[in-house]
């Protein structure tokens, strides 16, 4: 039943069929039961299984659904260049970024406008008796962050030990036995 698709099929647009469309988008978005999807794309109840796993198996809405879900990835998923900048973020993180000196002495500034705001893991503030307001910043630790950028781009060599050792077991052989004459 494996058709190829015509050139002219798009899969990034919807199907001509209303209700298939219907059906996709449904199936995609409830995890992918196809009983379901049928129903809220407008099938009975009674043929909902039926017509759902019939319609899902339709090249045109395997192409469809495959779109989508690479969709879905692209929009959802990080990109090399993404994951390698956030990383690199953490890795350059500094206090120095974030405390100013004060009339009264050093104090935080931390908000929207903020720089590397990636590299910072955790804010919290505690009042002391005196009614001073302390605020701690804990940075994410740069060494995980450059460990798996070098891990990424291959830096590090991996050693493998390798045994060269070659067991080497004699064998006599066996010559003085009698050879069976041919009977011709």
């Amino acid at each position: 039943m494996n058709k190829e698709l015509p050139k002219d099929f798009d899969p990034s647009k919807p199907l001509d069929n209303a209700k298939h469309e219907r059906l996709v988008i449904a199936y995609f978005q409830n995890g992918g039961n196809a009983t379901r999807a049928a129903v809220e794309a407008g099938y009975t109840e009674k043929s909902a299984h039926n017509t759902g796993v019939r319609v899902i198996k339709d090249e045109y809405v395997c192409a469809r659904l495959s779109h989508l879900r690479e969709k879905e990835w692209e929009d959802n998923v990080m990109s090399i260049s993404e994951r390698r900048s956030r990383l690199s973020s953490m890795g350059r993180g500094d206090v120095a970024d974030y405390a100013e000196a004060g009339k009264d002495g050093t104090y935080l500034m931390y908000g929207p406008d903020s720089p590397n705001t990636q590299a910072v893991s955790e804010i919290s503030s505690v009042s002391t008796d005196q009614g001073a307001m302390i605020t701690k910043l804990k940075l994410r630790d740069p060494s995980k962050a450059i460990d798996t950028l070098n891990r990424m781009d291959g830096v590090y060599v991996e050693k493998h030990e390798v045994d060269t050792t070659v067991n080497v077991v004699e064998i006599p052989a066996q010559i003085d036995a009698p050879i069976a004459p041919d009977s011709d």
